[in-house]
């Protein structure tokens, strides 16, 4: 089992974290700071709740005002990266949200992006000056330097995931396209993720405003980088097989193929066995046939109903005249996001937005193994 991500922060992380600091402090002490992170409930604080009692614990020891503490924090911000400095950020929007220190903030969370990532702690200051701030991202999206660039879109989000949502741009999210006009070209892979990722969340709410944004999208400029974005922005409108979205990505919601019935190879499932599936698609007509195929299992619920869960299984072109069999094999194991219930489950595949009728499995719970009782007299006999 992977070891929980929240075990990277541990003491000797406090202790490299507070000597450094105190290379620039010299009357912050590491001990100190270390001692108060790790309290009595350490083992027990998630990771989120590690990050912030860090927050805390760094506001409680260094000294000076907020700005003076930003200028220790920056200095040291380069030597601690990733997840684990969500700190940095997190204290700036904890801290920091007076207007005196505004522009402390900004630039504090500029640099601090470069390192971890500010997409969470930039949301609160979105939140209190939603206008004055989405002008600041618009100048982000223009920046050199792609982490920068990327907080434009991520921070933005209006359903960011592990933040809260923007409800002001959920129902109104033209705020936010100018932002993403200026970097649906980005050079980076990793600024275009953030893109599609924000256009999906908006795609939830107003289907039709992104597809339209899309379109002209494409139409503009048909580059791998503003079709990859199509591609990645539309997951969400794909998978329920919006007509429009196919269209705009090339595929026919009326396809000239014809598909073979779904073939399960049991109706009968316990908990921790897989399940294989096969399906076949020949294309009757003189074109070629671009096919976007997705496999949808009902899981069964707790409450009793089913609860539809759509997976891409191959995206291709089918030639003129060609026949294609699709296998597919789907281990039933519990997962962290999902854990299966016995009882009868559904399994259907949709090929461009069209639906296959369904086929019905039962899936049962693994029965534990029973102990082999020892004998009386293999007892006598070991005495």
């Amino acid at each position: 089992m992977a070891e929980p991500l929240k075990n990277a922060i541990d003491d000797s992380y406090l202790l490299k974290l507070g000597r450094e600091i105190s290379r620039y402090q010299k009357d912050f002490s590491p001990t100190a700071f270390r001692n108060e992170c790790l309290g009595k409930d350490w083992d027990d604080l998630a990771l989120k709740e590690r990050i912030t009692r860090i927050t805390q614990s760094l506001e409680n020891h260094l000294p000076g005002t907020f700005k003076q503490k930003i200028a220790t924090l920056k200095k040291v911000a380069p030597q601690f990266t990733g997840y684990k400095a969500f700190y940095f950020p997190e204290f700036v929007s904890t801290f920091g949200m007076s207007e005196k220190d505004r522009q402390t903030s900004l630039e504090a969370m500029k640099t601090f992006t470069r390192y971890s990532s500010s997409e969470f702690a930039v949301r609160p200051f979105i939140q209190k000056n939603p206008k004055e701030m989405m002008e600041w991202m618009k100048s982000l999206a223009e920046s050199n330097n792609e982490d920068e660039r990327r907080l434009a879109s991520e921070g933005c989000r209006p359903r960011l995931p592990w933040s809260f949502n923007l409800k002001e741009f959920i129902d109104d999210p033209s705020p936010i396209f100018p932002i993403l006009e200026k970097l649906a070209n980005d050079p980076s892979l990793y600024v275009r993720r953030s893109v599609a990722n924000n256009l999906n969340d908006i795609s939830k709410d107003h289907p039709k405003k992104v597809l339209s944004w899309i379109k002209k999208l494409v139409k503009k400029n048909k580059s791998s980088e503003t079709l990859w974005i199509a591609h990645q922005s539309l997951r969400t409108l794909l998978k329920k097989g919006n007509s429009e979205a196919l269209k705009i990505l090339g595929f026919s919601d009326q396809p000239p193929v014809k598909a073979s019935p779904l073939k399960l190879s049991s109706t009968h499932l316990k908990l921790g066995e897989t399940l294989e599936f096969e399906m076949s698609f020949e294309n009757t007509s003189k074109k070629d046939v671009p096919l976007l195929v997705d496999f949808i299992f009902h899981f069964r619920k707790k409450s009793g109903e089913v609860n539809p869960k759509v997976f891409r299984w191959r995206k291709f072109v089918l030639k003129a005249g060609e026949k294609k069999n699709l296998t597919k094999k789907h281990p039933f194991k519990d997962l962290s996001t999902r854990e299966h219930v016995e009882g009868e489950q559904f399994l259907q595949v949709q090929y461009n937005g069209q639906l296959t009728t369904k086929k019905k499995f039962l899936l049962e719970a693994k029965k534990a193994k029973k102990k082999k009782k020892t004998s009386k007299k293999s007892k006598k006999k070991k005495s």
